[in-house]
């Protein structure tokens, strides 16, 4: 048996668990195809097609398998992974922590705009749900409400505390308005040419940024809340501007602003490392060539499994087979130990996933569960 097929098998039976209804046919060929992507570690369809396990010599008929697939229009990438995002959100809060959740959107090869909400997983963002949009303008508020937003709601779990993280772009008053409405903590950056009333004036966001500069403060925190006074959202507002950094962080928050609730934003920067390994240093999802945003979301899919799969097989073995930085933290639960700070930064769940997968499968030892099919959701 091949790796392919055996790492096939493993993902065949948690998409059967986590999909029961699923045609038999669509998760056959998903299975193939995630595992031909893990081996192959590549957005590049041409290089994910020779991989595959089929009865055939011909390169350009397994290619010609893989596009039908990917124009599939029965396989709705949204309900794919519902089941999977539900798991990580569930694992994510399991401790009674807050989710923390990122939005942010990336270019895909200049031709399409990917907006992609993803959870943090100890140091790393997993995917959550996206959506894809050709051309490389930035989507509008109303775009991706619906198509998006909405959809990530119905997949937190109960009473679950969530806390949204996004950038200048999403810095706007529809998405205040919006993680207010549900409940949602914040931490929002905002432009510097907002006109907003402080209680006393009104002046603009980049203004009180330049004050702090002048005052040569590190940051002024607003206890008392503000309002962004072109539709008049009340929000609180925290702006802080380090040494060294040209620009200041103007960020929009749902609690009294100070220096430790400023630097809650900084943990957005999970997303810009999955990012990195979705595309340069991973599975190079810009060698993809689609030109079609249906289908690069159905390929966002597969490869967003593999990486669920990954992180999911390193986390576990951490707990499982902890290396001795691991253990030390373990012994050590202090969020601020020196070894819990050492050990994120040399060990990735990913990779270390990857790796033992990869491992197991040419050995065609039992594989480490893509679902969890022993704990509803």
């Amino acid at each position: 048996m091949s790796t392919i097929k055996h790492l096939a098998e493993e993902v065949n039976a948690s998409l059967k668990a986590a999909l029961p209804t699923q045609r038999k046919t669509q998760r056959d060929k998903l299975s193939l195809a995630i595992a031909a992507a893990f081996e192959a570690r590549t957005g590049n369809t041409a290089e994910i097609a020779n991989l595959l396990p089929l009865e055939t010599k011909r390169s350009d008929m397994r290619y010609q398998w893989l596009s039908r697939l990917l124009a599939n229009e029965h396989i709705e990438p949204d309900e794919v992974m519902s089941p999977f995002a539900k798991q990580s959100l569930k694992e994510a809060c399991q401790h009674g922590e807050r989710i923390i959740l990122s939005i942010d959107q990336s270019s895909i090869a200049n031709r399409h705009s990917l907006l992609m909400v993803s959870v943090r997983y100890g140091e790393r963002a997993l995917p959550v749900l996206w959506c894809v949009s050709p051309g490389k303008g930035n989507m509008a508020f109303a775009d991706y409400q619906e198509r998006l937003l909405d959809q990530v709601r119905t997949c937190l779990p109960e009473k679950a505390q969530v806390l949204i993280l996004g950038d200048r772009f999403y810095g706007t008053v529809d998405m205040i308005r919006y993680c207010q409405k549900a409940g949602w903590h914040y931490r929002l950056r905002l432009k510097s040419t907002l006109l907003v009333y402080t209680g006393s004036e009104s002046t603009t966001t980049g203004e009180i940024a330049r004050r702090a500069r002048q005052k040569r403060k590190r940051g002024i925190y607003f206890k008392e809340p503000i309002f962004i006074t072109d539709q008049l959202v009340s929000t609180y507002l925290g702006v802080l501007h380090e040494s060294g950094h040209k620009e200041a962080w103007i960020i929009a928050m749902d609690v009294p602003a100070s220096s430790y609730s400023v630097r809650d934003y900084g943990l957005r920067w999970s997303i810009e490392n999955w990012f990195s390994d979705f595309k340069t240093r991973g599975f190079n999802l810009e060698k993809s060539q689609l030109n079609y945003p249906d289908r690069l979301s159905r390929l966002i899919l597969i490869i967003s499994l593999a990486i669920h799969w990954a992180a999911r097989t390193g986390r576990m073995d951490s707990l499982e087979n902890p290396l001795p930085l691991e253990r030390a933290a373990q012994q050590n639960p202090d969020n601020d130990s020196i070894f819990r700070r050492a050990a994120r930064r040399v060990i990735s769940w990913f990779k270390r996933g990857i790796r033992l997968l990869l491992y197991k499968a040419q050995c065609l030892e039992p594989l480490p569960m893509l679902y969890d099919r022993t704990t509803p959701l």
